[in-house]
């Protein structure tokens, strides 16, 4: 199933989540970058967006505020993708 970061994903959705994988690669133009997060959930599904898409931004300050559930490599992917909104107050408090 391919989602491309609609609808937004509940608190619960993502409590329960598990990251199998996350690319980004930067976009066409000077502004943030293209992610796809692969989750492995009760439906596994494939986020495709913008890291400054709200929703998709969500998926990634979860995973930096709930470090301890995932591995250090997917914490850092993230981060990198949120490089470009680091004045963004939801990205400075995660």
């Amino acid at each position: 199933m391919n989602v491309t970061a609609k609808p937004p994903l509940t608190k619960d959705q993502l409590d329960n989540m598990a990251i199998a994988g996350l690319n980004f690669s930067p976009s066409s133009d000077a502004g943030a970058p293209n992610v796809q997060v692969h989750l492995s959930a009760e439906q596994p599904m494939v986020l495709t967006g913008r890291a400054d898409d709200s929703d998709m931004r969500s998926v990634l300050t979860y995973v930096v505020e709930n470090g301890e559930r995932f591995d250090a490599g997917v914490r850092l992917d993230c981060l990198e993708a949120l490089r470009t909104a680091a004045r963004d107050q939801q990205v400075r408090k995660a």
